[in-house]
């Protein structure tokens, strides 16, 4: 029995996108202190819309590839991809209080962008 009720209870304790939240809107600065600001909106069907920015770039696309789960430990976690290679990719950790970190990446026919940042995120 009690096989069973870990059986049942694993998959809700390790991944539960009804309780995640849909949305984040984050702010923050990479180490090398440049202000960055991600909002990623993630739709019923796993699609991501992200919109990127910082102060000399910024950028908007759709993830096709994309996870959304809580950790036993109540972190909030999000990854989404586009194109066959990831051409773009964007990891997102985000604790119970907004606190998080940010991984954003572009890598597309020689173009090269990536940052990683410390960010205050809001969920809806």
């Amino acid at each position: 029995m009690k096989k069973l009720m870990l059986a049942l209870a694993a998959p809700l304790l390790f991944s539960v996108p009804s309780l995640a939240a849909k949305k984040f809107s984050c702010q923050g600065l990479t180490e090398e202190q440049v202000p960055v600001s991600i909002t990623v909106s993630v739709d019923v069907n796993d699609y991501a819309e992200v919109k990127f920015s910082s102060a000399d770039f910024e950028n908007s696309w759709v993830g096709e590839h994309t996870r959304l789960y809580r950790t036993i430990g109540g972190m909030t976690k999000l990854t989404t991809a586009l194109g066959d290679r990831t051409e773009y990719f964007v990891k997102l950790e985000v604790a119970d209080n907004g606190q998080g970190t940010l991984e954003y990446e572009e890598n597309d026919s020689g173009w090269e962008y990536f940052a990683s940042a410390r960010v205050q995120c809001t969920r809806q």
